[in-house]
């Protein structure tokens, strides 16, 4: 956990595209939570039960291959890569963004910018960065229908940007 915890770090840093989902997504959560927050007791009940702060927890309930509506916050980047405010995407988890601590984001560089019909954030980004999102759902998955999905060519231009 703390190479994944590196990596994303070093990305979020130095402006590198970076694509976290499912539990990249959790993982870049906890990341800026620990180092840009200092938080440094989050952590993850997936990982550690006896975790202090479960910034991280189980979902009440698994999701399973199911595709779920979600809505998107306006003037969002993911909201720009869709040219829509609502959309319906997989999702194959068991874990996610414990609601208690939302508000340590509040007023910072992260936002969570799509909620589900519960108002559980589903994805995230960070606002001054080039290409910085994480989603709880799956886009790759879209290559097993044979579909291109905004959000992988998104990352794949900004990573060709790079070179």
């Amino acid at each position: 956990m703390e190479n994944v915890l590196s990596v994303i770090r070093f990305a979020r840093e130095h402006k590198k595209p970076f694509l976290g989902t499912c539990a990249g997504y959790q993982h870049a959560a906890l990341e800026f939570a620990r180092n840009a927050l200092g938080y440094e007791q989050a952590g993850s009940s997936e990982v550690d039960l006896e975790t202090p702060m479960p910034l991280i927890n189980a979902l009440v309930c698994r999701l399973n291959h199911e595709q779920h509506v979600i809505t998107i916050k306006t003037s969002s980047k993911i909201q720009g890569l869709y040219g829509r405010s609502e959309i319906a995407e997989e999702f194959n988890c068991g874990y996610g963004i414990n609601q208690e601590y939302l508000n340590l984001f509040n007023g910072s560089e992260l936002l969570f910018s799509s909620v589900d019909h519960q108002g559980y954030p589903k994805s995230l980004e960070l606002l001054s960065h080039p290409f910085f999102i994480g989603t709880a759902f799956q886009p790759e998955r879209s290559a097993l229908h044979n579909q291109q999905h905004p959000i992988i060519n998104a990352f794949l231009n900004a990573c060709a940007l790079e070179q």
